[in-house]
Formats: structure tokens, C-alpha cells, sequence
């Protein structure tokens, strides 16, 4: 029964495709995906093609988290930062970051910037958010450690 379910659906994709009550051109027939995916494979276009698309979120990856953990930090170090920079993030952060594929499309025109910037925007404004409150956590928990155990009389930790 469990594997009933998924046959039943991709049989229905089937003949939904095949009688064209769906538009083949957007959902192909499974058997069509599967041939086609059977003949990249032997080509060898597959493997090119994925490694364009793990270069785009390698290249967006590292275009995010450098900025993003920077100003994460350094807004959770230096108070007029975060208060200058955070009404910004909370104001970005809700949208959703494919809305702006068309603006980058038009700035960038189409091509591999678009792309790779548009998956940065995604990633740099939760690295920046989750850096800057890690952060703020970590300087109280320093200055209650620092605190708490602080120098005795003797110059020492007490140990």
C-alpha cells in the first residue's frame, strides 16, 4: 500500500500528459523525464549542467555568508551598527528574495550575476540576523562569565 500511492499519481501524470489534459510542454509524461534523463546521462550533458548549477550556489553561498556573518558580528558587537542596519533587515527579511530576479534581470540583464545574486540576497540577510543575535548571546554570556569569576585579590582566577 505504501508504494500505491506514488504509482497511482505518476500512472495519472501519465495519461493526464499523454492525452494532453495537462500541457506536456510544462508536465511531461514520467516516461518522457525518464527518457530523456536516461540519455543526458549517457551524453554526459548531465553532469556539466549540474556543475553549472553547484558553481551558481557555491558562487551565491560565498557571496552571502562572507557580508552576512561580517555584519552579523559586527552588529552584534557594536550597538549603533545593529541599531543603524537591523530596521533594514527586519524590513528585507520578510520578502520574498525571488521578487527581485526581475529587478536584478533588468540591472544585471540576464545572465550568471542575476542568478548567483539572487541567491545570495537569500542566504546574507539570515546569516547577518542569526550572526548578530549568536553574537549578543555570546558578549552576555562573556561578561556574566566575566562576572561571576572574576580576578581575586591574588591576580589569579582563584584556582
Amino acid at each position: 500500500m505504501s508504494l500505491g500511492v506514488p504509482v497511482a499519481l505518476l500512472a495519472l501524470w501519465e495519461i493526464a500528459s499523454r492525452l494532453a489534459l495537462v500541457s506536456p510542454r510544462y508536465f511531461p509524461a514520467p516516461t518522457t523525464v525518464a527518457w530523456v534523463l536516461g540519455d543526458r546521462l549517457v551524453e554526459g550533458d548531465l553532469g556539466a549542467q549540474a556543475l553549472v548549477t553547484l558553481t551558481r550556489l557555491a558562487g551565491a553561498f560565498a557571496l552571502a555568508a562572507v557580508p552576512g556573518v561580517l555584519l552579523g558580528l559586527l552588529m552584534g558587537v557594536a550597538r549603533p551598527v545593529r541599531a543603524a542596519v537591523e530596521p533594514y533587515i527586519a524590513f528585507i527579511f520578510p520578502v520574498p528574495k525571488i521578487t527581485l530576479l526581475p529587478f536584478l534581470l533588468i540591472i544585471l540583464g540576464v545572465g550568471e550575476p542575476a542568478f548567483v545574486l539572487t541567491g545570495a540576497t537569500r542566504r546574507s540577510s539570515r546569516s547577518s540576523s542569526a550572526r548578530s543575535a549568536g553574537c549578543r548571546h555570546w558578549i552576555r554570556v562573556c561578561w556574566r562569565s566575566a562576572a561571576t569569576t572574576g580576578p581575586t585579590a591574588h591576580g589569579s582566577s582563584g584556582r
